[in-house]
């Protein structure tokens, strides 16, 4: 889906499909891209069966409702995108407490406004969002929340060591998992030819980081850039729900020339920097350790957040999606 916005010179394309895994019957993904509001988002649903989609899909909601009917002239921005998605954990938390078909659920998200020459950026999870620079410089600008990732960022793991780690599908932050939620802010200079990509994992556990710098770089237009990372997906193996929302700002004036290191700002785990192969992450992705994974985590001295759903025990619970 591709949906041009001439007079903010914004153009902006999506793709969302369920993946090639039995296991995952259902697209668990939400997204939104409202040019006319200019918030675009993308949520990673957890909780399987009907949960993980009820939670994401919420997130969405709530988030698309706030901008639509709230943002007026001198409203703080960066205010907004984070008291929405608080709003929307209260929501899912309340949910999962009232209905048991829900007790496990819960949502990442990932959210972009743009606004005269700014871009507002709030996060939580492990779904990223990429800026291609007007000379075709590639940067994460979110921090995935999770165990091995923040162990990498602590100097305590390497990239190499985190991919191979037994709590690398475990994610230590996600909406409705606790009552509250601490969500990632930053405010950005857009320059024009600015482009930003908003993903779920399903996308770059089969796509490195290079890779995605290639297909966002190359001059094709949105919807094209879309589908192209949707069919690569696929040829690995597709084992995810996979969600991509590209956003392009102006006319980009992408330089010949690619400094490797502008993606390692925030450390992946996806990609062995001492080889070319592509590493396939596994498919399934807990919200919250096991016991095996607890002990673990434990070992690494990083606390992870366990459900606090009324009726439920304190215990570390695991959510495969």
């Amino acid at each position: 889906m591709s949906t041009p916005s001439p007079a903010n010179k914004i153009q902006v394309a999506s793709v969302s499909d369920r993946g090639l895994s039995e296991k995952r019957p259902m697209n668990e993904d939400s997204f939104v891209t409202d040019a006319e509001h200019r918030i675009f988002a993308v949520a990673d649903g957890v909780g399987g069966a009907e949960a993980g989609e009820v939670a994401s899909q919420t997130a969405i909601d709530v988030l698309q409702e706030a901008f639509r009917h709230q943002l007026g002239d001198g409203d703080d921005v960066e205010d907004l995108m984070e008291l929405s998605i608080q709003r929307a954990n209260s929501s899912i938390h309340q949910m999962a407490a009232e209905h048991p078909r829900f007790s496990m659920m819960a949502t990442t998200i990932v959210a972009l406004h743009l606004d005269r020459g700014r871009a507002t950026i709030g996060h939580v999870g492990d779904s990223r969002l990429y800026r291609v620079t007007p000379d075709g410089q590639l940067v994460r600008e979110t921090a995935d929340h999770s165990i091995v990732e923040e162990e990498v960022r602590a100097g305590r793991m390497t990239p190499e060591q985190a991919a191979h780690h037994p709590s690398k599908n475990v994610i230590s932050r996600a909406l409705g998992a606790e009552e509250s939620v601490e969500v990632d802010m930053k405010t950005i200079e857009v320059e024009d030819g600015t482009q930003f990509l908003l993903c779920t994992d399903g996308i770059t556990r089969h796509i490195p980081d290079p890779e995605l710098r290639e297909f966002l770089t190359k001059g094709g237009a949105p919807e094209a850039i879309c589908a192209e990372l949707k069919e690569r997906c696929y040829e690995r193996g597709a084992e995810d729900n996979l969600t991509a929302v590209i956003v392009q700002v102006g006319e980009p004036r992408y330089a010949a020339n690619f400094d490797d290191k502008r993606t390692l700002d925030v450390p992946t785990a996806t990609t062995d920097s001492k080889s070319t192969e592509t590493r396939l992450t596994p498919p399934s992705r807990v919200a919250f350790p096991g016991p095996q994974a607890a002990q673990t985590a434990g070992e690494l001295g990083t606390k992870c957040r366990a459900p606090s759903h009324a009726g439920q025990s304190s215990d570390l619970r695991t959510k495969a999606r």
